[in-house]
């Protein structure tokens, strides 16, 4: 038996050993950070609130040994890399080539099998005609292939211990040069940038509604609305603007559930966004002094949704405001019987008083 050959570095720089890699370090890296998060202050306040925190140690420590275990495969030249090491090259030319449809959602194909017939001079495990997949399928919005003629020359590879490991060496990933796929970069729409702006316009207007909430939250409601109808106005003028741009290099096909989609998170990212800046200006640097507001304390729950995200609310009689709700943080809940309850206010910057805390009597 032959001794396994070396593995040169410009493999690991292929499709499979860059997927590998940065699978690995980037596991590792989350589990590290996880395990040294997992026991401070501020993760165990916020795991009354987010629950999967109160299981980050067991995650972190799950993700980090399948980082380990891939880093160790792309290290130590196993997976795909025995291929190189003790594999058995066979050449072979190209009968027929296919891509078979995968996954298919709102009419559209998400991904895709090619699949290649060979057939080689020399019989392999007793066969000279070979069916070979790529596995698994490709995403279509990140590879694209090259597209063999009947009677290229492709190379077939196989572990002579194991008769089901033939493989066409050009669906490996192995060399860069070498490989039928070409991985490429996800084309950004307008729904993906839209999308994207949307997810940080409502984590930031979380975290504002949560850190200065008014004591009369109806002011907010105008804001809302003009900030959602100029979000709206912007993504739709700017969706046309793009949409004539491609018209001019052809006609283009309408996606509506996309166009749709975009002007509704350009109007919910509107929306947040204008929210959160009023709020800020009015709450951030606001530099009165506390006040207590004396309401009367009617009900205080929990909510729980899909067991990952849990809240904790006051419900109270305001004298001027009538009843309203005051999200409560994990440190702020009561420990004990309450006769009533105070809150602790500030004037604002802008005027509209916010709440700062509560105290219980």
């Amino acid at each position: 038996m032959a001794a396994p050959r070396k593995v040169d570095e410009v493999f690991r720089r292929g499709r499979y050993g860059r997927r590998l890699g940065i699978e690995g370090i980037l596991c590792l890296a989350f589990g590290t950070i996880g395990l040294l998060v997992s026991d401070t202050t501020f993760v165990k306040n916020w795991s009354w609130t987010f629950l999967p925190l109160s299981y980050l140690k067991p995650i972190a420590i799950v993700v980090g040994i399948y980082g380990l275990v891939q880093f160790l495969r792309w290290r130590s030249n196993s997976g795909h890399f025995a291929y190189l090491r003790k594999g058995v090259a066979v050449a072979a030319k190209v009968t027929k080539f296919e891509v078979l449809p995968g996954t298919e959602w709102q009419g559209r194909i998400l991904n895709a099998t090619p699949v290649v017939e060979v057939e080689t001079e020399e019989p392999v495990f007793g066969a000279t005609r070979h069916k070979l997949e790529h596995y698994p399928p490709l995403p279509l919005a990140w590879n694209t292939w090259i597209t063999p003629e009947p009677g290229t020359s492709v190379t077939l590879v196989y572990l002579p211990e194991d008769k089901y490991s033939v493989r066409l060496y050009e669906f490996l990933g192995l060399h860069p040069k070498a490989d039928i796929v070409r991985t490429t970069r996800p084309r950004l729409t307008l729904l993906h940038i839209l999308f994207a702006a949307a997810i940080l316009a409502l984590c930031l207007a979380l975290w504002v509604m949560g850190s200065y909430p008014l004591v009369d939250d109806a002011v907010a409601d105008p804001i809302f609305l003009v900030g959602g109808t100029m979000g709206l106005v912007a993504a739709v003028a700017f969706d046309l603007y793009r949409y004539r741009a491609s018209q001019e290099l052809g006609a283009q096909p309408v996606d509506w559930i996309g166009r749709v989609s975009g002007a509704l998170m350009g109007g919910a990212g509107g929306a947040c966004l204008l929210a959160s800046i009023f709020l800020l200006a009015n709450g951030f640097w606001d530099s009165s002094e506390v006040a207590k507001r004396p309401v009367a304390p009617l009900e205080i729950s929990q909510r729980t949704a899909n067991f990952v995200y849990r809240t904790y609310e006051l419900r109270y009689q305001d004298p001027v405001h009538g009843e309203k709700t005051y999200g409560l943080s994990p440190s702020e809940l009561p420990t004990g019987e309450i006769s009533g309850v105070q809150l602790l206010t500030k004037q604002g910057r802008l005027n509209q008083p916010w709440i700062v805390g509560v105290e219980w009597d």
